[in-house]
């Protein structure tokens, strides 16, 4: 019997049909809900992260704080919390208005409060999450900030980046009398105690909030902290005519 060119068509059809119906339909690769439901699978986790960095859904950030703790708290997925919760929309078609930091902060406050102490990737990964609390501007992360900032630590120790970084982020908060005050208790800090790094990075953010409540301690940081001259003379400029 010949068979007819329609005849095999029909039957490639089914043929097809029959495979699908075996293997199931493959899931929308724009999707993240797709590999969202990879993040478990440790053959597909590495491609399911870039994956959803690429699409820039907010949707994520939950599911992939449980891939973060899953998998000893692996910086890139960190970093790929803070992408998508830094954003100032959604993807398309929608769009939402960001940025996104909801569920991306109680991560972020366990990565600065649960740190590795003496381990650099995690003091690394400690402080890049006390900068992203600052962009935040949740007020949550002003108590992390504070304990942080403010950390007993010997002065040579490898942790003090964390605290440079956790007294720069409080300068994101000027409407918080706390973090004011920490900030002018950390200006103040005793060189015996603390790197001058921590002073000066006290007067960057003290500059940051524009507080009048800095401009004394400033300009005593001229006269008694020579070393960060630059950075208080800066500080008072940001503050403005008050300082004058």
């Amino acid at each position: 019997m010949k068979v007819t060119e329609a005849t095999r068509r029909w039957v490639y059809v089914a043929l097809a049909i029959m495979a699908m119906a075996l293997t199931g339909c493959p899931k929308d690769p724009y999707d993240p809900h797709t590999w969202m439901d990879k993040l478990d699978d440790p053959a597909e986790v590495e491609r399911a992260i870039t994956e959803l960095s690429r699409l820039k859904d907010p949707v994520a950030i939950g599911a992939l704080g449980k891939t973060w703790r899953k998998y000893n708290k692996a910086s890139k997925v960190l970093r790929v919390i803070v992408e998508l919760a830094d954003q100032a929309e959604g993807p398309p078609p929608d769009k939402k208005e960001g940025p996104f930091w909801d569920e991306a902060v109680p991560i972020l406050i366990e990565a600065v409060e649960e740190y590795e102490r003496g381990n650099t990737r995690s003091i690394e990964d400690a402080a890049f999450a006390a900068e992203a609390l600052g962009r935040s501007g949740s007020q949550e992360a002003v108590a992390v900030l504070i304990r942080a900032a403010t950390k007993k630590l010997k002065k040579l120790a490898p942790d003090q980046r964390l605290r440079i970084a956790a007294v720069k982020a409080l300068g994101s908060f000027p409407k918080n009398p706390k973090s004011i005050d920490t900030l002018i208790k950390v200006l103040n800090g005793s060189l015996e105690d603390q790197p001058i790094n921590i002073n000066a990075a006290a007067a960057i953010a003290l500059g940051e909030t524009r507080s009048e409540q800095a401009i004394d301690p400033l300009i005593m940081a001229l006269f008694e902290l020579p070393q960060i001259y630059p950075q208080a003379r800066s500080a008072l400029t940001k503050i403005g005519q008050p300082s004058i």
